[in-house]
């Protein structure tokens, strides 16, 4: 379908789709059971966030932990969503680094 609309890579979404059902990546899931392990772990979050680009060639890839944590029928849960501009306020400056170095350096391989 793709290749009739003449795009030249396909759209990240693709990657996104690919990441969600992946037999390799639930594959991971088992041998590294830990939520922690796996996304602290910057080979894991490399090979993973990889394996769309590896297959599809999408125009991007993204690193989301809802692809980690399989729960059958449910979707991610967020339990504090920022609904107004004092929510954001509140949230406070987001600074890439700190608490999640290992996905900076992962993004960089």
């Amino acid at each position: 379908m793709l290749l009739e609309l003449g795009v030249e890579r396909p759209p990240v979404w693709l990657g996104l789709a690919y990441e969600a059902r992946s037999m390799e990546i639930r594959k991971c899931c088992e041998k590294h059971p830990s939520f922690l392990e796996r996304s602290e772990n910057v080979d894991l979050v490399v090979e993973v966030t990889r394996q769309p680009w590896n297959v599809f060639r999408p125009d991007g890839v993204i690193f989301f932990s809802t692809f980690w944590d399989f729960v059958e029928g449910k979707s991610p849960v967020i339990f504090n969503p920022l609904r107004t501009a004092d929510d954001v306020d509140l949230a406070g400056e987001f600074v890439l680094g700190g608490s999640i170095y290992y996905h900076e350096k992962g993004g960089r391989m």
